[in-house]
């Protein structure tokens, strides 16, 4: 079923709201900090536009793609954390 806006279940939900109501918002803040470690002296715009906005545009297509109206929460956050813990391992990958 969809709303007015085409979207469905979940996905009607701001991303930040999904984020903060299954505690996955200081989990992705671990993800974005380690993002924007090599980025030190960067102006805040620069972290928003290269590295927040990005971030959050990237779990959002992701949940596009994966999520369904069909999941709980405890399946929404498995999914979001595993996809942050993915992000990370990328990026420690990339650092060695």
């Amino acid at each position: 079923m969809t709303d007015e806006d085409g979207k469905s279940g979940i996905l009607k939900r701001r991303l930040e709201d999904i984020l903060f109501e299954l505690g996955e918002d200081r989990h992705m803040n671990e993800l974005l900090l380690l993002r924007s470690s090599t980025k030190k002296g960067a102006s805040a715009d620069e972290l928003m536009n290269n590295v927040i906005h990005p971030t959050l545009e990237d779990l959002e297509f992701y949940l596009h793609y994966y999520a369904d109206s069909g999941m709980t929460d405890t399946e929404l956050k498995k999914l979001i954390s595993e996809w942050i813990e993915a992000q990370k391992d990328k990026k420690i990958i990339e650092k060695k």
